[in-house]
Protein backbone atom coordinates (compact mmCIF):
# COMPACT_ATOMS: atom_id res chain seq x y z
CA UNK A 1 0.00 0.00 0.00
CA UNK A 2 0.99 3.54 -0.65
CA UNK A 3 1.68 6.14 1.81
CA UNK A 4 -1.40 7.81 1.39
CA UNK A 5 -2.97 4.62 1.98
CA UNK A 6 -1.30 3.86 4.97
CA UNK A 7 -2.14 7.55 6.20
CA UNK A 8 -5.53 7.41 5.25
CA UNK A 9 -5.62 4.00 7.49
CA UNK A 10 -4.50 4.93 10.29
CA UNK A 11 -6.21 8.04 10.37
CA UNK A 12 -9.84 6.45 9.76
CA UNK A 13 -8.63 4.17 12.83
CA UNK A 14 -7.85 6.67 15.17
CA UNK A 15 -11.48 8.17 14.31
CA UNK A 16 -13.11 5.21 15.38
CA UNK A 17 -11.13 5.04 18.44
CA UNK A 18 -11.66 8.56 19.28
CA UNK A 19 -14.97 8.57 18.63
CA UNK A 20 -15.52 5.51 20.82
CA UNK A 21 -14.09 6.97 23.65
CA UNK A 22 -16.53 9.88 23.66
CA UNK A 23 -13.91 12.49 24.88
CA UNK A 24 -14.64 14.76 22.01
CA UNK A 25 -17.64 16.07 20.41
CA UNK A 26 -17.98 13.94 16.59
CA UNK A 27 -18.10 17.42 14.66
CA UNK A 28 -14.18 18.01 15.98
CA UNK A 29 -13.11 14.50 15.41
CA UNK A 30 -14.64 14.60 12.26
CA UNK A 31 -13.68 17.91 10.96
CA UNK A 32 -9.89 17.34 12.95
CA UNK A 33 -9.79 14.13 10.41
CA UNK A 34 -10.68 15.79 7.38
CA UNK A 35 -7.73 18.75 8.25
CA UNK A 36 -5.07 15.95 8.71
CA UNK A 37 -5.72 14.04 5.54
CA UNK A 38 -5.83 17.70 4.01
CA UNK A 39 -2.52 19.11 5.20
CA UNK A 40 -0.97 15.21 4.43
CA UNK A 41 -2.28 16.36 1.06
CA UNK A 42 -4.04 12.62 0.51
CA UNK A 43 -7.18 14.49 -0.30
CA UNK A 44 -7.69 17.96 -1.97
CA UNK A 45 -9.69 21.15 -1.13
CA UNK A 46 -12.63 19.84 -3.36
CA UNK A 47 -13.21 16.47 -1.70
CA UNK A 48 -12.25 17.53 1.64
CA UNK A 49 -15.26 20.02 1.93
CA UNK A 50 -17.70 18.33 -0.91
CA UNK A 51 -19.71 16.74 1.05
CA UNK A 52 -21.04 20.97 2.27
CA UNK A 53 -22.13 21.18 -1.17
CA UNK A 54 -24.69 18.04 -0.54
CA UNK A 55 -28.12 19.13 0.43
CA UNK A 56 -28.67 15.77 2.38
CA UNK A 57 -26.44 16.38 5.34
CA UNK A 58 -28.60 20.13 6.13
CA UNK A 59 -31.88 17.79 6.03
CA UNK A 60 -30.67 15.19 8.64
CA UNK A 61 -29.77 18.28 10.88
CA UNK A 62 -32.90 20.09 10.29
CA UNK A 63 -34.92 16.94 11.17
CA UNK A 64 -33.34 16.77 14.52
CA UNK A 65 -34.28 20.00 15.04
CA UNK A 66 -37.51 19.15 14.09
CA UNK A 67 -37.29 15.82 16.08
CA UNK A 68 -36.20 18.05 18.99
CA UNK A 69 -39.14 20.52 19.34
CA UNK A 70 -41.34 17.53 19.40
CA UNK A 71 -39.35 15.70 21.55
CA UNK A 72 -40.39 19.23 23.77
CA UNK A 73 -43.34 20.02 23.01
CA UNK A 74 -44.46 16.20 23.91
CA UNK A 75 -46.16 15.70 20.79
CA UNK A 76 -45.42 12.41 20.07
CA UNK A 77 -45.80 11.51 23.83
CA UNK A 78 -48.91 10.34 23.37
CA UNK A 79 -48.44 7.93 20.47
CA UNK A 80 -45.17 6.40 22.04
CA UNK A 81 -46.84 5.76 25.00
CA UNK A 82 -49.31 4.18 23.31
CA UNK A 83 -46.62 2.00 20.59
CA UNK A 84 -43.91 1.13 23.49
CA UNK A 85 -46.65 1.00 27.00
CA UNK A 86 -45.62 2.91 30.22
CA UNK A 87 -42.56 0.65 31.16
CA UNK A 88 -40.35 -2.45 29.73
CA UNK A 89 -41.64 -5.90 30.17
CA UNK A 90 -40.68 -7.31 33.50
CA UNK A 91 -37.74 -9.56 32.91
CA UNK A 92 -39.33 -12.33 32.34
CA UNK A 93 -38.41 -15.69 30.12
CA UNK A 94 -38.89 -13.81 26.48
CA UNK A 95 -39.50 -10.54 27.79
CA UNK A 96 -36.26 -9.16 25.37
CA UNK A 97 -38.21 -10.23 22.53
CA UNK A 98 -41.15 -8.58 23.52
CA UNK A 99 -39.73 -5.60 23.61
CA UNK A 100 -38.10 -5.73 20.71
CA UNK A 101 -40.95 -6.37 18.56
CA UNK A 102 -42.59 -3.31 20.63
CA UNK A 103 -40.09 -1.43 18.90
CA UNK A 104 -39.41 -2.85 15.41
CA UNK A 105 -43.26 -3.83 14.43
CA UNK A 106 -44.15 0.09 14.72
CA UNK A 107 -40.81 1.46 13.37
CA UNK A 108 -41.15 -1.42 10.07
CA UNK A 109 -44.73 0.04 10.13
CA UNK A 110 -43.92 3.42 9.71
CA UNK A 111 -40.95 2.84 7.90
CA UNK A 112 -43.66 1.95 5.02
CA UNK A 113 -44.94 5.35 4.42
CA UNK A 114 -42.21 7.99 6.16
CA UNK A 115 -38.28 8.12 5.06
CA UNK A 116 -36.19 6.03 7.64
CA UNK A 117 -34.00 9.48 8.08
CA UNK A 118 -36.97 11.63 9.69
CA UNK A 119 -38.26 8.01 10.92
CA UNK A 120 -35.16 7.58 13.08
CA UNK A 121 -34.89 11.51 14.13
CA UNK A 122 -37.93 11.28 15.50
CA UNK A 123 -37.92 7.72 17.18
CA UNK A 124 -34.59 7.51 18.57
CA UNK A 125 -35.69 9.61 21.46
CA UNK A 126 -38.54 8.03 22.53
CA UNK A 127 -36.85 4.53 22.72
CA UNK A 128 -33.78 5.83 24.31
CA UNK A 129 -36.10 7.08 26.66
CA UNK A 130 -38.71 4.19 27.05
CA UNK A 131 -35.61 2.14 27.33
CA UNK A 132 -33.92 3.74 30.34
CA UNK A 133 -37.33 3.15 32.60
Amino acid sequence: MSTDAWLTLTVVIATIGVLATERFPPALVMMASVVILLVADVVDEEGAFSGFSNEAPFIVAALYVVAGAAEATGALERVTQWIFGRDRSDGSVGAERRDLARIVGPTTLGSGFIANTPLVALMAPRVVAWSRR
